[in-house]
C-alpha cells in the first residue's frame, strides 16, 4: 500500500546522495520542473528531463514526447528515495534549528524580532516563566499558530494584542488568562496531583486530578 504524504504550509525537501531537492506530488497534466523531486508512491523522482535512449538513465522520471518515463531505483538504492526521506522546512522546524545553534547563529533577543515578523507566532520560552505560562507558549509552538486566524475568538483586536503582549512581559500569568488562552487554542487541560514519597507522616492517599471540565 502506497504511504501518504500530507504537507501544511511546509517546503517538503529530500537529499539524495549529498543534493538537495525541493518536493512536490506528481500531477501527470502539469508541467514539472527539471531538478525537482516528485513524489510517486512510495517513492520520489527527480525530473530529469529529455529522454535520451543511449544515456545509462538515472533513477527519475523523463520526458519522451507527450509521454513520461519513470526509471525506478535499484533495490539497494530505494532506500534513498523512499518518501521516509522527505523532510518538511516549515517555520517552527526553522526556529528549532536556530534555537538549537543559537551561539553559531543570532541570539535570543534576535530570534525574538524574526519571531515578531512571522506569520506563525513563536513565543520564546524564557527561564523565568511559570508553568502557566510555559503551557501555554509551549502549546502555541506545537500547534504553529497565527494568531490572526483566531481573532474572532477575542472580543476585540486590542484584547489579542494585550493577550499576546502578556506573554512577552515577565509578569505571572493569572488562572483566568491560562484558562483563556486554553479556550482560545482548542485545547482541553488537566492537572494531578501526587504523592512524590518524601512526606512519610501524612502522604497524599490518592492522586488529585483537576482538569478544563471542572470549570
Amino acid at each position: 500500500m502506497a504511504k501518504i504524504k500530507i504537507f501544511i504550509n511546509t517546503q517538503p525537501v529530500i537529499i539524495i546522495n549529498d543534493e538537495y531537492y525541493d518536493v512536490d506530488v506528481f500531477i501527470k497534466d502539469e508541467k514539472l520542473e527539471k531538478g525537482k523531486a516528485y513524489v510517486v508512491g512510495d517513492y520520489v523522482y527527480i525530473y530529469r528531463g529529455k529522454f535520451k535512449k543511449d544515456k545509462n538513465l538515472l533513477p527519475g522520471i523523463y520526458k519522451d514526447g507527450e509521454e513520461y518515463i519513470f526509471c525506478d531505483p535499484s533495490d539497494k538504492d530505494k532506500e534513498k528515495y523512499s518518501v521516509d526521506n522527505i523532510n518538511e522546512l516549515s517555520t517552527k522546524s526553522i526556529f528549532d534549528i536556530i534555537e538549537a545553534n543559537k551561539d553559531a547563529f543570532v541570539q535570543p533577543e534576535d530570534v525574538e524580532v524574526i519571531n515578531n515578523n512571522s506569520e506563525i507566532f513563536i513565543p520564546t520560552i524564557k527561564d523565568d516563566d511559570d508553568f502557566l505560562k510555559y503551557i501555554v507558549k509551549k502549546t502555541i509552538i506545537e500547534k504553529q499558530v497565527n494568531l490572526r486566524n483566531y481573532k474572532n475568538r477575542f472580543t476585540n483586536e486590542y484584547s489579542l494584542n494585550n493577550m499576546k503582549q502578556g506573554l512577552g512581559k515577565s509578569t505571572k500569568m493569572t488562572v483566568p488568562n491560562f484558562i483563556r488562552w486554553m479556550e482560545v487554542l482548542g485545547t482541553d487541560w488537566e492537572l494531578s496531583v501526587y504523592d512524590n514519597g518524601t512526606d512519610t507522616i501524612n502522604p497524599l492517599s490518592k492522586t488529585i486530578v483537576v482538569s478544563s471540565k471542572d470549570f
